[in-house]
Order: structure tokens, then C-alpha cells, then sequence
């Protein structure tokens, strides 16, 4: 039932995203609003339904996910920098990136409580990433991400045929007669590869909060659903993400 509703509401997101000059930041504002809305009343939902010591633990690891999320924006605002994606087209492509980060936040959460159970030393090595990540936040990991470093990007140019321009929002696209990925299925990738990494920071720190499977992977995912409405036009990226630019 909770995939189903996920998946009738991400209907929804991308059916009304659809169409020229219809995303602007003040839309992207009011859906942000709506997913923590969403959010808030499935944690009711888990209050009223299973006791308020689990409900504490769905809105505490929630609202861990949104906090941890405020960096991953950033980065993602420098991977559209650093590949020029319009802002009009950045919604789908992170909506995409939303669908396969479900995938993996939920094989990483099972593996995760998994572990957990059968030896408790991983509860120590989860303590000591945690330390880490908040040892690179403090330095300010997100401006140190350099997209075209990024393995996956050299990869995916080897193997597959990307063409130089973007085809309006499309992933594949014929050009001259010739089937060809577009520069956004790139994009996609280091996005995807990139949430891998922020799982690494995210999932041991819900998994501290709670144990319950359930729990700690609905709240991950209601934190990370409205994701696909945190854009920002390259024109008006921060400071350190302009400069980036102009040294490349």
C-alpha cells in the first residue's frame, strides 16, 4: 500500500510538471510544501498506528534525512552547473534520480538491519562513518565535488553514444539518423552514483534511530521524495560554484 501510494503520487508529480514554462521556483516552493506535508501525515499515520515511541522515531530519523539532504542539494546544484542543465529540465531528470535512489536506500536499509543483528560491532563502524560525514560537512564537503572527475562520466562516454547537446528533455534522441543518449543521461548517472554516496552518510544515521525495516525506510523515503523540486537555475548557482566554472 505504501508503494502504491509513492508511486500514484510521483505519477501525479510528473504528470503536472509537464509543459513548457510551467516549473518555476515558486511551484517547486508549493510541491516542496506538499511532500513534507505528505511527509508529516504518514508520520501521524505511523503515530496513531503503531505507538507514539515509533511515531518519535519516524519524525526523528525524517527530519535527520531532510537535514542531511541540505548538503546533497548543493552537490546537486553543481553537478547542473557543471554540465549546463536548464533549469526547465532539471525536474525530470531528478525525479528519475529519485525512483533508483528508492531502489537503493532500500536494499542498503535491509542490509543495514541485517547486519546490525547478527553483529554488533557494526553499530560502531555505522558511529565511526557518521563521524566522518560530519567531519567532511564541517569543511564543507559539497563544494569540493568536481562532477568531471567522476568515474561514471568517462565510463558512460566509452560505452555508450552521447551526442554533444541536450534534445529538449529527452534521454535518447536520433540525431542525423543515429539513435544517440543526450548529455541528461550522463547527468542521470552521476546523480545516481552520487545518492550511492550520500546513502553511505544517511542510512547508518537512520539506522541508529530505529531498527524497524519499516520505519527507517518509509521515513528515508518521504524525506527524499520532494528532492525533484530542489533546483536552481545554473545562472544563479553560489559563489564557489561560479568560480568553478570559470577555472574550467
Amino acid at each position: 500500500m505504501f508503494h502504491a501510494a509513492i508511486v500514484v503520487m510521483l505519477f501525479i508529480d510528473l504528470i503536472t510538471s509537464r509543459g513548457k514554462g510551467k516549473l518555476t521556483i515558486k511551484r517547486d516552493i508549493i510541491f516542496s510544501i506538499i511532500w513534507i506535508g505528505i511527509g508529516l501525515v504518514f508520520g501521524a499515520m505511523i503515530f496513531f498506528e503503531f505507538g507514539s515511541e515509533e511515531g518519535v522515531k519516524y519524525i526523528t530519523a525524517y527530519v535527520t534525512e531532510k537535514a542531511l539532504s541540505i548538503d546533497n542539494l548543493f552537490v546537486f546544484i553543481v553537478i547542473f552547473s557543471y554540465f549546463g542543465v536548464p533549469m526547465e529540465r532539471q525536474h525530470k531528470t531528478l525525479f528519475y534520480g529519485i525512483i533508483g535512489a528508492i531502489i537503493f536506500r532500500a536494499a542498503f536499509i535491509y542490509v543495514g538491519i541485517e547486519l546490525i543483528e547478527r553483529f554488533n560491532i557494526v553499530v560502531y563502524i555505522f558511529g565511526a562513518i557518521l563521524l566522518y560525514s560530519s567531519y567532511k560537512l564541517l569543511r564543507g564537503g559539497a563544494n569540493e565535488q568536481n562532477p568531471g572527475k567522476n568515474p561514471i562520466v568517462k565510463f558512460a562516454k566509452m560505452i555508450l553514444p552521447v551526442c554533444n547537446d541536450y534534445q529538449g528533455d529527452s534521454f535518447v534522441a536520433r540525431v542525423k539518423g543515429v539513435l544517440m543518449c543526450t548529455p541528461l543521461v550522463v547527468v542521470l548517472l552521476v546523480i545516481e552514483t552520487t545518492d550511492i554516496v550520500f546513502a553511505l552518510d544517511s542510512v547508518p544515521a537512520v539506522l541508529t534511530i530505529t531498527g524497524e525495516f519499516f520505519t527507517a525506510y518509509t521515513s528515508n523515503i518521504m524525506a527524499i521524495l520532494g528532492r525533484a523540486h530542489c533546483r536552481l537555475s545554473p545562472r544563479r548557482c553560489p559563489g564557489p560554484c561560479r568560480r568553478r566554472r570559470r577555472r574550467e
